[in-house]
């Protein structure tokens, strides 16, 4: 197993990640101008089912494999024996409910779109061996590389076909592209085998793990995409459209940032799941690290909302500005526990990781409903995702820190005490000043050239500057970067 440390394994998923972000910002803008909000929404409402039966395929396998510290080529090519006829079951369990959705969201269409899907879901459910077979070795480079020109190629196809008159139907051929290339191409890297003989009971090994990753997988899917199935149920798929757009780009920083360190933190971090004060400390600056570039990020976000939708996407999508207003607010939260999860997998402590995502999903079902209810417009919604994900925060950080690690939670958001200072007078700053210069990129230009500096500014007059140099090469041995 090749021997990489946390900045070089960040660094290579950062470039990977970075390049794809290029590549999504500059086709979801084209498809976006050919593309209608109706279309994205119609996709959206089936993604909301794809993302459940990924996570069925995965049956959080993926995390175990990575977890155990010794599994042999037999081990790995028994699993992936089981996961290829448990993708079968999958699949055609996906086309079948294509009726019952479409009966639930009163649209034929669907019958068409789960058909379609039912192929991704296969190829997806086969990838998960494959998957954590290279992440396991850390082969971050090859997996940085995959991505990359499966994006590319992916995007082309998708707006080749938009341009043809495909219509959301592009969307759905670019899923199931993406999902048999990578499966084809991790099969060939990894060189995983069927197994004439598989002995099922390794699954029965990975079950201490694998079992609350899974629990944890699937209470966080209802938590993420319980918004979507209310909206696209009460409010259209022109509504869900708008909101889905403006979920993801809230969502893009977080994914692109935060998640950098997210993939590659339990590989590397398993290693020492016996020393809880390494994984403690190093937990501690990557933190420290996010929250900073959090408050950054989503202030720009809330200030910048209404541009930054207009000109990537197109004065259709302004209806989305306004829940993007409100989603950005809850960045700095998300980021901060982005890692949380690969803390608690690196731990062996999955259960604690459930049970932290179903109190979690119950607050945000709660509140969602109660938006829906109560407030009945997409808006409201987004006020009662944003105030979730900030309790979120608070009940994942008590099961981590104290139960955990043991360490005293006090302590611990002692350490966020001047982030959450600056993150308050930042946004007090977007109130004091007006700008109107006629101009959404010129506004854009100004807005984000004055947060930029107060966030530096305020960082470095509260001493905070240190925790934004994560990565620094430090003599220590046991320094994890």
């Amino acid at each position: 197993m090749s021997d990489i440390t946390l900045k070089k394994a960040a660094f290579i998923t950062a470039a990977a990640r970075y390049t794809t972000i290029i590549f999504s910002i500059v086709f979801s803008a084209i498809l976006s101008r050919i593309l209608t909000p109706e279309d994205y929404g119609i996709v959206a409402v089936v993604a909301i089912f794809l993302t459940l039966f990924n996570l069925l395929g995965d049956l959080g396998l993926g995390t175990a494999i990575i977890q155990k510290k010794e599994l042999s080529t037999k081990n790995f090519n028994d699993i992936f024996t089981f996961t290829f006829f448990f993708s079968i079951i999958l699949s055609v369990i996906f086309l079948l409910l294509a009726y019952p959705i479409s009966l639930f969201f009163k649209n034929e269409i669907y019958i068409t779109i789960c058909s379609l899907f039912s192929v991704t879901v296969f190829f997806n459910t086969l990838n998960t061996v494959p998957n954590a077979y290279l992440m396991k070795n850390k082969k971050f480079l090859l997996v940085g590389v995959r991505t990359i020109i499966i994006s590319l190629f992916g995007y082309s196809i998708t707006v080749f076909l938009a341009l043809k008159g495909f219509k959301y139907y592009s969307l759905i051929i670019n899923s199931i592209i993406i999902s048999m290339i990578s499966l084809f191409w991790n099969l060939k890297t990894s060189r995983t085998r069927f197994s004439r003989h598989p002995d099922i009971g390794i699954i029965k090994e990975l079950l201490p793990v694998s079992f609350f990753q899974f629990s944890f997988n699937l209470v966080n899917f209802f938590a993420r995409n319980m918004d979507n199935l209310m909206i696209g149920k009460f409010f259209g798929t022109t509504q869900l459209g708008y909101y889905d757009k403006a979920y993801k780009f809230m969502y893009y920083p977080i994914q692109n940032l935060a998640h950098v360190i997210t993939p590659v933190l339990h590989p590397i971090l398993a290693e020492h799941q016996d020393d809880r004060g390494y994984i403690y400390e190093t937990y501690l600056r990557i933190v420290k690290f996010l929250s900073l570039f959090g408050i950054l990020i989503s202030v720009l976000c809330f200030w910048n909302s209404r541009e930054i939708i207009i000109l990537i996407y197109g004065s259709q999508w302004s209806e989305a500005a306004r829940c993007f207003t409100v989603l950005s607010l809850s960045i700095w939260f998300q980021m901060t526990l982005a890692t949380a999860g690969s803390i608690f997998q690196s731990l062996g402590d999955t259960r604690r990781l459930f049970l932290a995502s179903l109190i979690n999903t119950t607050l945000s079902v709660t509140l969602i409903a109660s938006a829906v209810i109560f407030g009945n417009s997409i808006y409201s919604v987004s006020i009662s995702v944003a105030i979730a994900y900030s309790l979120h925060f608070i009940v994942t950080f008590n099961f981590l820190v104290r139960a955990s690690f043991g360490r005293s939670y006090f302590d611990f958001f002692k350490r966020l005490i001047p982030d959450i200072i600056i993150y308050g007078l930042l946004l007090q700053l977007t109130k004091l000043i007006h700008i109107s210069s006629g101009s959404d990129l010129l506004n854009l230009i100004i807005k984000t050239s004055i947060i930029s500096l107060s966030w530096l500014i305020l960082v470095i007059v509260t001493g905070q500057f240190e925790g934004l140099q994560i990565l620094r090469l430090r003599k220590s041995k046991r320094s994890f970067v």
